[in-house]
């Protein structure tokens, strides 16, 4: 039995013994209150209408708004089949559109533990459905973050309640590897409990290829006599043949997966009112192998799946005093993340090279014979925070303040500069040492910390009925206390020394920190009774340490209006105006900081996009129009243009829309139907240029301007659509109910690109780009139509059907093999890819069907 399925069967196990114990009592009155006996005296009824000693209202008779009450299972227990399209009301149940029927605040129904009624004090109910799947394994990208197979799957709810004490369980998917499991319970006026268990899977690629052994661990190894052979090479090519045929040989199948598992628990007391303590504890794992890349010099590149075997463990403790009738409320809170990976690093082998070997290009002639990255550093943060609300201030204000620091520490082992036996190194003080051994680092341990700081203050006050004034302000903030790691020389790729480009040089860690601090002041004003304008202003500042601008300042102004002065239609809306200033730009900043004032490499134009100063416009509005009682349509837009005023190379400009659509129409109390769709536009422009140290497209000591055949520009767009139609329908009222939903989503993508045309002498891309007319094209459709019948309140029986199309066209997959030879390219040589195609999941057609039983007591 799988850990999860372990893990799953104790809980329910636990829960359905405490349910059995607590549930074998049976139906009684709350509080072992006594019946009414035959003696006493006739109720009587006050002259307000409230019940003295009886019901305002029989509670029995046909269509009360009070029935007798009894605990009521109220949650969605069944198998997860449809995609997720949104939370919609069931219209069909209401007699109107504008929603439920609406109940008074007070029942006028006799509690029922002062036991004049008799009750149930306890629910139980259970979902079991079986699937049928005709291709479980069409597509990664169907089960990529559920279960969805062949097999029988439950979900379980049960709740009691005597006197104080409450028990609740609920559970879904169990069995499956996507299933949640809570309980809780506790004592009212005394404590609170709760416990949940969770699954959650992502499926990344069924039947990847790989020659790699030791999938799952922290060392990948190929073996000796194929990689002997590739080594012996003639050429590339040769190459690239030989390893196509071992890949078609000798690879094996591997499916890319994780699993995650959560299991917390909670305890709350409040046996000390008004203090109240709370004290949580989780687990998160995640166990299992994603796609990952790697590559040996600067000629060869492989896929590799990277093992992920790591937990997060939180523990989290909280006081908090407040009275109902108090002005205050306080709380304060510590919080500890313990984040540990039970693997440092991933060394794998070059499947080219049995033998190091040193030179800054490698391939089957050279390189080094296994590679190894760095995975994340195991560490613990500690975070103290504090909350104070403080109500009915004067002008009837609250004020809201939180306040939290952060403590994170990082001190794990330091590997090596490089798994080439074949380099030397030299370090700061001139000393000789290999790179492959740890004694030669500067220091053996991280040495990394840093702390954080949020303020969080807010203070919102009603001076008259018609004019609310807020006022809030934030900081955030990083200090960055990391020791400063300084480095004579690196290593590229397990193969490239790289020594500074200033003689005496150093490459140094900056520890980057910012402070980012707003403010804002808002006012709305009601000027009737169905319309109210906004108006709000918001300065914010950041610095920040080590970074390429020292401070930006960002100026909104937004401005709002909402309305139903129109009748049946209502408006929201709102504009708001963003202004960015900065620091003078210092593109060479790390370098200069570094030390290494030498080494440039940045294009002295480009800007990057969160440092760049810019004008942003932002608008946004809905309108619902009331057709008639039964039906209403409305739509929403956005719209959002950031142009970057200085930029002459990076992002120079970005656009966003966005346009919707929803249609809901309710003829009867038994028939609904919705529509809706969607449109949405993302285009940006980003610029640079193409060039090398000491060519004429050096930007330096060559075209010095602006102008060049040698700089380019690309236009990535994104268009995405989306359309859905559903209808519900009770054929028999309260009996035999159908309900389907069509959905419908598109994504398709382009980017075009565009270069001055020159001759070889003076344009180093002299040739006309083409354009990707293909990225991340995809189409989605689902249907899903269900018929369920209940034969009683506690007994239902469902068929259901999901179908679910999947297409997809990239410009990757086309010509996709696994081995791909690297043609002869400046300033990159030739060399060889070996890929796994786990990013690539094929398009698929999935027939999904499945019946549901459901009881209930």
């Amino acid at each position: 039995m799988r850990p999860s399925a372990l893990y799953a069967t104790a809980l329910v196990i636990a829960a359905l013994y405490g349910s059995a114990r607590l549930l074998a009592q049976g139906p009684s009155t709350q509080l072992g209150a006594r019946q009414p006996a035959a003696t006493d005296p006739a109720p009587t009824q006050d002259t307000q209408g409230q019940a003295s000693g009886t019901l305002a209202q029989d509670a029995t008779q046909a269509g009360t708004l009070f029935p007798v009450w009894y605990l009521k299972s109220n949650r969605n227990i069944d198998p997860r089949v449809r995609p997720n399209a949104g939370l919609r009301a069931p219209m069909a149940y209401y007699p109107i559109a504008g929603g439920p029927l609406l109940y008074p605040a007070f029942s006028p129904v006799t509690p029922d533990f002062l036991g004049v009624q008799t009750t149930t004090p306890w629910s139980l109910r259970g979902s079991l459905a079986l699937f049928g799947v005709d291709d479980q394994r069409a597509s990664s990208k169907l089960q990529e973050f559920r279960d969805l197979r062949d097999g029988v799957t439950a979900g379980l709810e049960a709740h009691y309640r005597e006197g104080r004490r409450t028990f609740n369980l609920f559970g879904r998917e169990l069995g499956r590897a996507d299933q949640d499991l809570t309980m809780d319970g506790g004592a009212a006026g005394l404590f609170q409990w709760s416990m949940l268990y969770d699954e959650t899977p992502h499926t990344y690629a069924f039947g990847a290829r790989s020659l790699y052994s030791g999938v799952g661990t922290d060392t990948l190894t190929i073996a000796g006599g194929i990689r002997r052979d590739l080594q012996n090479s003639k050429s590339v090519l040769d190459a690239t043949a030989k390893l196509n045929g071992y890949v078609n040989q000798s690879a094996q199948t591997v499916d890319e997966a994780l699993r995650r598992q959560k299991v917390g628990g909670e305890l709350t007391l409040v046996a000390t009112y008004p203090f109240v303590a709370k004290a949580s504890f989780s687990n998160e794992s995640r166990d299992g192998v994603r796609p990952w890349s790697g590559s040996f010099g600067f000629g060869e590149y492989v896929e590799v799946p990277w093992p992920v075997k790591y937990d997060t463990r939180e523990l989290r403790v909280t006081g908090e005093w407040a009275r109902p009738e108090g002005r205050v409320y306080a709380s304060g809170s510590y919080r500890l993340s313990d984040f540990i990976d039970h693997y440092g690093s991933l060394t794998f082998d070059n499947p080219l090279r049995l033998t190091d070997s040193g030179s800054p290009v490698g391939t089957y002639d050279a390189g080094p014979a296994t590679g190894r990255i760095a995975l994340y550093p195991s560490n613990l943060y500690h975070e103290a925070s504090g909350t104070l609300v403080v109500r009915n201030l004067p002008m009837h204000a609250t004020l809201n303040t939180v306040v939290s620091f952060g403590f994170m520490r990082q001190n794990e082992p330091l590997i090596p500069f490089s798994t080439n036996t074949s380099g030397v190194l030299t370090n700061a003080s001139g000393l000789s040492f290999n790179a492959t051994d740890p004694a030669g680092l500067p220091r053996s341990t991280a040495e990394t910390s840093m702390n954080t700081q949020t303020v969080h203050a807010q203070w919102t006050g009603e001076p008259s009925e018609k004019l609310r004034l807020t006022g809030q302000y934030r900081l955030s903030k990083l200090d960055n206390h990391e020791t400063p790691l300084t480095l004579s020389m690196i290593v590229l790729e397990d193969q490239y020394p790289r020594s500074t480009d200033t003689p005496g040089g150093t490459f140094r860690a900056l520890p980057i920190a910012y402070a980012t601090q707003t403010a804002t002041g808002e006012a709305s004003y009601n000027f009737s009774r169905d319309s109210r304008v906004g108006l709000a202003y918001t300065f914010g500042r950041t610095n920040r340490d080590f970074r390429e601008v020292a401070w930006m300042n960002d100026n909104k102004v937004k401005a709002s209006l909402d309305t139903r002065h129109f009748g049946p239609v209502e408006l929201k809306s709102w504009y708001q105006f963003t202004k960015r200033s900065t620091a003078p730009y210092l593109f060479n900043q790390s370098s200069d900081l570094q030390g290494d004032p030498a080494a440039i490499s940045n294009l002295p134009y480009l800007r990057k996009f969160d440092e760049a100063p810019y004008h942003r416009h932002e608008a946004q509005g809905m309108v619902t129009w009331h057709l008639t009682d039964a039906a209403s349509i409305s739509g929403h837009g956005e719209y959002i243009a950031t142009n970057f005023t200085e930029s002459n190379a990076g992002v120079l400009w970005d656009r966003r829309q966005v346009y919707g659509v929803d249609f809901g129409y309710a003829p009867t109390d038994r028939v609904s139907v919705f529509a809706d769709a969607g449109f949405e536009r993302t285009r940006y422009e980003q610029a640079s240029r193409q060039w090398f140290p000491a060519t004429f497209a050096d930007p330096f000591t060559g075209e010095t301007g602006l102008l060049s055949n040698s700089n380019w520009t690309a236009t990535p767009r994104d268009h995405y659509y989306s359309a859905g139609l559903g209808v519900e329908v009770n054929l028999i009222d309260q009996k035999f109910r159908l309900n389907a939903q069509y959905t419908f989503s598109k994504s398709a993508g382009r980017q075009d690109y565009t270069s001055p045309l020159g001759t070889p002498a003076s344009d180093l891309n002299p040739f006309v780009p083409l354009p990707f007319t293909e990225v991340d094209n995809t189409a989605w459709h689902t249907f899903n139509p269900e018929l369920e019948y209940k034969w009683s309140r506690t007994l239902s029986l469902a068929a259901g059907y999901h179908y679910e199309k999947w297409t997809t066209r990239d410009y990757n997959y086309d010509g996709f093999s696994h081995v791909v030879a690297i043609p002869a390219n400046v300033p990159f040589p030739p060399g060889i890819a070996l890929l796994m195609g786990g990013l690539l999941p094929p398009g698929y057609n999935a027939n999904v069907f499945y019946v549901r039983v459901k009881a209930g007591i």
